[in-house]
């Protein structure tokens, strides 16, 4: 129990940054190069709100928007705001990007603390993936064997093409409004 204590402890320390030395996860190399995107496309200085006890001056108060929040859709906002020319502020709470997609380390092993899946049926995190290229490690669940689902209160086992089928249905039902 000491062991998970001090990752624990270690991980309230690092200050929301990854503490990868190797290469960056796919969403962490998003949230960089989108930070990157808004930092280039912004003409004026872009202020990111490290916490609410650091002491902020904004000597420009030129902005056209602020956006409250770093994650995936504040930066997003920032980016494409900046790049029709106006000045945008994010103020994030946190000492980094990324909303509630973060990796950390436990037991020293990577893992996801929010954030974690995403798919084609996410069109705007899916379109993102696609502008800057990103490749996706797909889960170990993508490509089990074995597959469960509820079924009401019934448990049902079964191969991953059934489940496909009775997700790809019911997908087809509940995207159906917006295609109206």
């Amino acid at each position: 129990m000491s062991q998970v204590k001090d990752d624990l402890d270690q991980n309230q320390k690092n200050s929301g940054e990854s503490p990868r030395t190797g290469s960056d996860s796919p969403r962490r190399k998003f949230l960089k190069t989108a930070g990157m995107g808004i930092a280039a496309a912004t003409v004026s200085p872009t202020l990111l709100a490290a916490s609410s006890k650091s002491a902020i001056t904004v000597t420009d108060n030129g902005y056209d928007v602020i956006v409250i929040g770093g994650g995936f859709a504040g930066v997003t906002a920032a980016r494409d705001i900046s790049m029709r020319g106006h000045r945008a502020l994010i103020l994030e709470a946190r000492p980094r990007l990324g909303g509630r997609t973060f990796t950390s380390r436990f037991s020293g092993h990577d893992i996801d603390l929010g954030g974690t899946w995403f798919g084609n049926s996410q069109p705007f995190i899916w379109t993102e993936k696609m502008r800057y290229g990103l490749e996706l490690a797909e889960s170990a669940a993508a490509n089990s064997e074995q597959t469960v689902w509820m079924d009401g209160d019934n448990r049902v086992v079964g191969d991953g093409s059934t489940y496909a089928q009775i997700y790809g249905s019911a997908a087809e039902a509940f995207y159906a409004p917006t295609r109206e």
